[in-house]
């Protein structure tokens, strides 16, 4: 243990917790330290998200075609397995006609 967390535990040791004022006191204290905590979280949860959202943007636009056809055969052998869908997107080529209809 560090000497400020030493004296800390001394001065709430020693302090009359029959007085109001000392409630009153450790409990602000105690909040304005959580509040402040969670402002740190959050910046620092803000700034985590923010770049990872760039990172997928970039990739998104420079890797677009390579990652689709990268997942496409995953994507068309799990949809042969689920009954009633066709086995893929080429099979769908027919129903454009039927869009334009409704």
């Amino acid at each position: 243990m560090d000497i400020f967390s030493m004296k800390s535990m001394k001065v709430a040791y020693l302090a009359d917790m029959d007085n109001p004022n000392t409630i009153i006191i450790f409990v602000l204290s105690g909040i304005v330290a959580c509040e402040t905590l969670l402002w740190i979280l959050i910046a620092k949860l803000f700034w985590f998200s923010l770049v990872n959202f760039l990172v997928l943007l970039i990739f998104k636009f420079l890797f677009f075609h390579f990652i689709t056809q990268l997942l496409l055969p995953y994507f068309n052998f799990i949809t042969q397995l689920l009954p009633g869908t066709p086995p893929n997107a080429s099979d769908m080529s027919g129903l454009s006609g039927v869009a334009s209809q409704i």
